[in-house]
């Protein structure tokens, strides 16, 4: 599956606008309880990193996230913000194998085809690490 060129068109095009809905700092209360669930140094995948808020969470509460987004632009934003270097791939572009603590995968799955869904479940299964957390 590469990523769909429409809503890549869509997030770069609109990229402004996620980095001011960024910059008010909202609190995801999801990610709070999701970062209870790992252990501390843990290698976290964030799925669609858009513009790395999530990573950058991750950073300050002491693990270490993998961003990776198929859009440009976003990757662009992230890695200003995070100061390290995220993946511009798609999703069936996850190779890793028994790699990840952690998936973080918030608003990004959404946009996976129902034909294509199984294959990319079964790439992020394999890899997570056994007793990884989705």
């Amino acid at each position: 599956m590469s990523a769909d060129q429409k809503t890549l068109a869509v997030y770069d095009k609109y990229i402004a606008d996620y980095k001011e809905l960024i910059s008010r700092e909202l609190k995801d209360k999801n990610l709070d309880l999701f970062m209870k669930m790992i252990e501390r140094d843990g290698k976290v995948l964030d799925l669609g990193c858009g513009t790395g808020a999530a990573s950058r969470e991750l950073l300050k509460n002491g693990f270490v996230p993998f961003p990776v987004d198929a859009s440009l632009e976003m990757i662009k934003v992230a890695e200003a913000m995070l100061h390290i270097k995220p993946r511009k791939i798609s999703f069936d572009e996850i190779y890793e194998n028994d790699f990840y603590h952690a998936i973080w995968a918030n608003f990004s799955l959404l946009h996976i085809k129902k034909n294509q869904f199984g294959g990319i479940l079964k790439r992020l299964f394999f890899a997570l690490k056994e007793e990884g957390i989705f």
